[in-house]
């Protein structure tokens, strides 16, 4: 068998699908960035909304760039709070998603004041402790985060910590 190899081009373009994790994450950041982010090909799932509904509450825009039909665009918009990020204006509902309760708890623990987490049934047995020993390490507060019951959510962060060192 003979293989003859040549040198070529290769051109044109990939729609890579929407990730979950990428776009709960883009929309984060570009929240607590300065100026306006596009979010290309965001993945519309349930917890990705649940971010795009959260991240304002700390001071972003959000444009899901909605068809006629309601249905969320293929780019969405963000105009970052950049140094306006702020406590939260209400309680934050994270609907099922983990990663944005992961994610957003540390950021609210950074405001002088109380940010109060829901969710749904599924949330509320999720495993929340990692995130509350990591806050009470940077805080000189004894009840500085308080779970009303056994799991996570509903919880309140009580703000602010300070820098230092967390050992898990």
């Amino acid at each position: 068998m003979n293989i003859t190899s040549k040198k070529s081009r290769l051109s044109g373009s990939v729609v890579v699908p929407g990730s979950k994790s990428h776009t709960i994450r883009a929309l984060i950041l570009a929240t607590i960035a300065e100026g306006t982010s596009h979010i290309k090909n965001p993945l519309p799932s349930a917890d990705c909304l649940s971010t795009a509904a959260a991240v304002p509450l700390i001071g972003s825009m959000v444009d899901l760039n909605l068809s006629t039909e309601g249905e969320p665009g293929t780019s969405w918009t963000v105009c970052g709070a950049g140094s306006q990020v702020h406590l939260p204006d209400d309680v934050i509902n994270v609907g099922n998603s983990g990663s944005l309760l992961y994610f957003l708890a540390p950021i609210a623990a950074t405001f002088d004041g109380d940010t109060v987490f829901t969710g749904d049934d599924s949330i509320r047995k999720r495993p929340v402790q990692h995130v509350i020993d990591s806050i009470n390490q940077l805080s000189d507060k004894k009840s500085f985060v308080t779970v009303p019951g056994k799991n996570g959510c509903p919880m309140v962060i009580r703000g602010p910590i300070h820098s230092g060192t967390v050992k898990t």
